[in-house]
């Protein structure tokens, strides 16, 4: 079968091969390129707990809080110019009902990218 018929099958088999080589590479740059199209790109997140301690008529109130920072990256690709790449970040503060409900989120958009890959 010929993959590009204008060339002989050594330069065929020579282009396969660089392909196959490749193939990873070629993948990641057509994901991010497709992943800049539709927005910020997460680069990175820090997190930490912190206690909200009630006052003194509410004494007895402890309520952990998640603070969550997403590193985030808008433009082309990591190559790029830095005047092309815009970095952001991005913070929220939740409680336990929230966490569990963006976790929940999370889990399903992977799930998501997990069956678009395949």
């Amino acid at each position: 079968m010929d993959k590009v018929p204008e060339l002989d099958t050594d330069h065929q088999d020579a282009i396969m091969d660089c392909l196959a080589v490749r193939q990873g590479d070629i993948q990641n740059a057509l994901l991010e390129e497709k992943c800049a199209v539709s927005g910020p790109i997460l680069e990175d997140f820090d997190w930490k707990i912190k206690w909200i301690m009630g006052s003194s008529k509410l004494s007895s109130l402890r309520e952990p809080l998640l603070s969550l920072d997403f590193n985030l990256r808008e433009g082309k690709n990591k190559a790029a110019q830095n005047s092309d790449v815009k970095q952001m970040t991005a913070s929220l503060e939740l409680d336990k009902n929230e966490l569990n409900k963006l976790i929940a989120v999370l889990e399903k958009a992977q799930e998501t990218v997990s069956n678009w890959q395949t």
